[in-house]
């Protein structure tokens, strides 16, 4: 639902080494085949085995998107000079950590409270 009040990006920004260099990379491919989200939500549980390219690939079948096409991307690395400049970015923005969360510029605590004080900052009520 578009508001016009605020917006929401999501932007990877690797900080636990390989794997997760692995799972942007992954996220992305498969959100070529319009699954960034599901792929996303299933790592968030902890979904180890998706960390590998054998696992990822097995993940990708579950989701029925074609796994051809998946791995062709995993091993070109379609998308990873796109991450690499985001994390370069964020890096130079001073991001440390996530989530890192932004409104107006400022980066605010990742809790619900802080992002809707910063959003309302200067709001008259």
């Amino acid at each position: 639902m578009e508001t016009g009040i605020a917006t929401y990006e999501y932007r990877h920004f690797p900080v636990f080494g390989d794997q997760s260099w692995f799972n942007a990379l992954a996220a992305d491919c498969a959100g070529d085949q319009g699954v960034f989200w599901p792929w996303h939500d299933e790592l968030m549980k902890g979904g180890e085995d998706a960390y590998t390219r054998e696992g990822a690939i097995a993940l990708a079948e579950q989701f029925e998107i074609d796994g051809a096409v998946f791995a062709q991307c995993l091993d070109d690395e379609v998308h990873l000079a796109r991450i690499e400049q985001l994390a370069r970015a964020a890096s130079r923005a001073g991001v440390q950590r996530t989530p890192t969360l932004v409104v107006d510029g400022v980066q605010v605590e990742p809790t619900a409270e802080a992002v809707i004080e910063a959003a309302t900052a200067g709001t008259p009520q």
